[in-house]
Formats: structure tokens, C-alpha cells, sequence
């Protein structure tokens, strides 16, 4: 008869049982899956109402950010709204998107803008009370192209300094730079992306291995910040993963 194991003391399984144990575990646990590393880009709910046109603007729901880890990966996808009047936290729908439907959208960096130039002495758009932006002389994009005719027209812009998103829980990808093996190390991981206010590129943060994850000194990790919305740098690091160097 199979010995059964008892509770507080050691059981050793052989070899071969374990490597099945484990080929079964894996095979029924989900794989965890890491946000996409590209900061241009997020994923986006059109909430509007109606249909929105591709390199249209919606602007970001600030309540959609999510405030633990665990909200995260369960459902990363930001909301869109109608911008409001000099809307500031704006993404750019990179297709066409039907109302509740999920879709790409740039927040920073270089992308066409479906804009109602006003005049062609404008150098920015702005948002005015529709997903289409209007032309003006300051703004959270910046035209790349001096529009030659007033009217609709895409132009390629740039989000300025003013349009991303702060704010005060996210995720951070970085690189360890120590090994770690345990709950009880705290890792000192150097930001290579970043999101999050009050972090930036370059920055190295300690954050503690609470979920047991193990990496290797230049190993890839993911880090989320827990801040406390005051403004003050006094939030906590979280180690969420990492991945060793191949």
C-alpha cells in the first residue's frame, strides 16, 4: 500500500513523480502573461457611445487605471471617452473602433492625427467636446506637418511632455542587479520603462521579492508600484516576475 504523507513532516517523492507532477501542473495553470513593453501603445474600451474612426482621440478614463497588480493583469484595458475641452490625457485609436469594443491607441511618441485645422498658422491640436481634435496654438500634440488648407485632414503629430498620463500605480519593467532566489531579498532593479509618476528612466528602486519569483543578476523583471496618491515619493515596490537571461 502507497505511503501517505502527514502534515509537518517531510514527503520525498522520486524523480519520475515529481517530473510528472510538474508537466501536470504546468499544463493546467494558466501562464502569466506580462503587459506589452511598448509604452506607445495601450489597449483601449471605446466608451463613447458610437463608433469612433481610426486616428480619432478619445480621452483616457483616469478611473480605468488600475490600482493593484492583480487588477492589472486581470483586466489591463483602459477606458475611452469623448475628450472633454482641453482634454490632457488623450490616445489616439490606431483603427476603426465600435462603441465597447477594444482597440490599440497610441499615448506617446509620433502617430497620424485626424484634425480640423482652423487655421494653418496652428501648430498643435487640442481636444474640443469631440474625438476629432482641432487645430491651435498649444496643445498635447504637436503637428509634425504645416497643414496647407483649413478643413479634416490627418497629420502626422507628436504628443508632447503635457499628454502623458500621470499617475500614480503602474507597472515597471526593469533589470535586476542581483540575484535573487527568495521572498526575503530585497532586489535592487534599474528602470528601463516606465509609466509611473515619480519614476523614471535610469532610476534603480529596491523592491521585495514577496511572491518568490527567482532571477539572475541582468535578468528582465517586472515591478509594480504601489503609490499613495499624495504626490510624495513614499509609495512601496512590489516584485511581480522576472525572466533569467537565455
Amino acid at each position: 500500500m502507497p505511503r501517505q504523507p502527514e502534515a509537518g513532516k517531510a514527503f520525498l517523492l522520486s524523480t519520475d513523480t515529481l517530473s510528472k507532477l510538474l508537466a501536470l501542473l504546468k499544463k493546467k495553470s494558466p501562464q502569466r502573461s506580462f503587459p506589452n513593453t511598448d509604452t506607445n501603445i495601450i489597449s483601449l474600451v471605446n466608451k463613447t457611445g458610437s463608433r469612433v474612426a481610426s486616428f480619432n482621440a478619445l480621452e483616457i478614463d483616469e478611473s480605468s487605471y488600475p490600482s493593484t497588480q492583480n487588477e492589472y493583469f486581470s483586466d489591463n484595458t483602459f477606458r475611452g471617452i469623448t475628450p472633454s475641452v482641453d482634454a490632457k490625457r488623450l490616445a489616439i485609436l490606431l483603427e476603426p473602433t465600435e462603441n465597447n469594443a477594444v482597440s490599440q491607441a497610441a499615448i506617446s511618441g509620433v502617430c497620424p492625427v485626424y484634425v480640423n485645422v482652423t487655421n494653418v498658422e496652428h501648430t498643435h491640436a487640442v481636444a474640443g467636446n469631440s474625438s476629432v481634435l482641432v487645430s491651435g496654438t498649444s496643445g498635447p500634440l504637436m503637428m509634425l506637418e504645416t497643414p496647407t488648407s483649413t478643413g479634416e485632414q490627418h497629420l502626422k503629430c507628436l504628443f508632447t511632455p503635457d499628454s502623458v498620463p500621470a499617475v500614480t500605480n503602474g507597472i515597471v519593467h526593469g533589470v535586476s542587479l542581483e540575484n535573487f532566489t527568495d521572498t526575503s531579498t530585497q532586489v535592487d532593479v534599474q528602470v528601463t520603462l516606465s509609466n509611473v509618476e515619480h519614476v523614471s528612466v535610469g532610476d534603480i528602486i529596491t523592491s521585495l521579492n514577496y511572491i518568490g519569483y527567482s532571477g539572475d543578476l541582468g535578468g528582465e523583471c517586472y515591478v509594480y508600484y504601489h503609490g499613495d496618491g499624495t504626490g510624495n515619493e513614499d509609495g512601496t515596490f512590489s516584485l511581480m516576475g522576472a525572466r533569467c537571461p537565455e
